[in-house]
Parts: structure tokens; sequence; C-alpha cells
């Protein structure tokens, strides 16, 4: 089954999923979203919860930047557990804004 987002439609200001069919252990989904403009915070959520439009759930992953207003890591590009990112700015894989500097759980590498 292939869905289809309209480009008007898909560049707003909103979360958009991409659900597949309840097919055996494969019915989680893709989140993608963005917050307000100019503030530089968007996400692509992987094996997001097929019932509900926010938290995380069990295995699910985020690839994301955080806001230019966050107080750690403004501006990076972080791929990290979603429970984890939740909790903890600094956990996960992260490329620095100038990208100069990869960061591992708070080590850099």
């Amino acid at each position: 089954m292939v869905g289809w987002i309209s480009r008007k439609q898909f560049f707003k200001s909103t979360r958009k999923y991409i659900n597949p069919t309840a097919i055996s252990g494969f019915d989680d989904g893709l989140r993608i979203a963005r917050t307000i403009e100019n503030i530089g915070s968007a996400s692509i959520e992987l094996g997001c919860s097929r019932t509900s439009n926010g938290g995380a759930i069990q295995g699910q992953w985020v690839i994301y930047t955080p806001s230019i207003n966050a107080s750690q890591a403004p501006q990076r590009f972080i791929i990290a557990v979603a429970s984890q990112a939740a909790e903890d700015v600094t956990r996960g894989l992260q490329i620095s804004a100038d990208g100069n500097t990869l960061t591992f759980n708070g080590r850099v590498l």
C-alpha cells in the first residue's frame, strides 16, 4: 500500500505520519515533525506508535536537531533512542552545528 502526501500539505508546520497496515509485528510508523519557523527544531521518529500523536514507545529511535534555544547541544544533528533523547539531550550520536565534532553519549570521539 502506498500513501501520498501533497507537497503543500507536507511542508506546513505540522506533524505527518506514515502508518503501515498492521502486518504481524510491522505496524509501527514514521513521524516527521517540525516546530515553528526560525528556531531550528525538527525530527524524524522511527517506530512511533500508530495509536498516539506524541511521546515515545519502547524501541523507538529519533533523528533530530534541537532548537537554537536549547541550553545543551543547540542545532546539533542527533541520532538517539527516543526515550533517552527525551530525558537527556547529550545522549546518542551527535554532530556539532559546524560539522567538526562527533560526540557519542557525551564523549567527543
